[in-house]
């Protein structure tokens, strides 16, 4: 199976960006699977039903969030009825779902989870639950479950918590990525337990 994982796709630049190349790259090297974090999707600040509709026309099959996911007036009403996902770690009556499966017909279910860092969010940190111990309760609740993949989108600021939650998770996850930062990083590389990560 091959997954790709776009990033943060951040307003109209973005977007057309994803628009140019997406299809192109899905193609060349027959991708069965695209995420993204659509947090900044329009203007920099959350999502719209429109962009999202318009990302998934390019190629994006699910999205993820972070602490702009809200911005956006409709986002509330509408992100049940749309494939994203928002941080699973916040607090209990949040809108949405913080993990989904996603089911690929013959190359089998994908789950995917959306975390929240805790470090540096100075408006936030103080409402999330616990990113590990939330991680732990999803896993526990799909370990009898044949999946074909397990992904963790970590919507955090520090690579340190980003780097230390992956490890926690190696080997109980396969692919571990962060976003947030905006930030192409080079740290790509396989754990010690298998899980591969980048930051």
């Amino acid at each position: 199976m091959k997954i790709l994982c776009v990033g943060e796709i951040v307003a109209s630049p973005g977007r057309k960006a994803v628009q140019a190349a997406l299809p192109e790259i899905i193609k060349e090297h027959s991708v069965d699977f695209v995420f993204s974090n659509c947090e900044n999707l329009v203007s920099g600040r959350g999502f719209t039903e429109e962009k999202i509709q318009d990302m998934q026309k390019a190629g994006v099959d699910f999205f993820t969030g972070g602490d702009h996911i809200f911005w956006q007036k409709e986002s509330e009403d509408v992100i049940d009825s749309l494939p994203i996902i928002r941080p699973a770690n916040y607090p209990e009556g949040t809108p949405g779902v913080g993990h989904k499966i996603v089911d690929l017909g013959g190359k089998g279910e994908v789950l995917i989870i959306n975390l929240m860092g805790r470090t540096s969010f100075s408006t936030l940190h103080a409402y999330l639950e616990d990113p590990f111990s939330t991680a732990d309760k999803i896993l526990d609740l799909y370990k009898e479950k044949d999946l074909a993949a397990i992904i963790i989108d970590f919507h955090a600021e520090a690579t340190s918590e980003k780097y230390a939650l992956a490890h926690y998770l190696d080997g109980r996850v396969d692919i571990f990525v962060g976003s947030h930062t905006h930030v192409p990083t080079c740290d790509n590389m396989v754990l010690p337990k298998g899980s591969l990560y980048v930051t």
